[in-house]
């Protein structure tokens, strides 16, 4: 099985990632913010030495990366299950961390009726 393309291909079908256009290791999803869309990004390196890739990503908002501790590492001896649930995971976790940001909290304050952002050295 041919990790790589298994990766990539379930991302993009199943997660709505889209691959660059010149590296073939590297997604980026669009996402709505306060201030503009913004896009995250996820590459796929590969670890000759252990043998195992590992699935990363970044996702700026506020100066931190959202993305820091969404982290996959998939053995070169992993099933297809055991690549698709990595990936999934990953994809579910990502998702969950960028609608946390500050980006995407503050955007999502501004669309609720009645509501405001917070002030400064208020707590969003």
């Amino acid at each position: 099985m041919d990790i790589h393309a298994t990766v990539i291909q379930r991302l993009g079908e199943r997660h709505g990632w889209s691959p660059d256009r010149l590296l073939n290791n590297v997604l980026q999803k669009e996402y709505q913010t306060a201030v503009a869309p913004k896009m995250a990004t996820l590459w796929l390196t590969f670890d000759a030495e252990y043998s195992r890739y590992w699935l990363k990503g970044e996702f700026v908002s506020a100066g931190v990366n959202a993305l820091a501790s969404c982290i996959e590492c998939i053995p070169c001896a992993s099933d297809l299950d055991t690549v698709h649930t990595k990936v999934d995971a990953l994809a579910r976790d990502a998702e969950q961390a960028i609608a946390g940001s500050y980006a995407v909290r503050l955007l999502r304050g501004r669309s609720l009726p009645g509501s405001a952002a917070p002030k400064a050295g208020e707590k969003a």
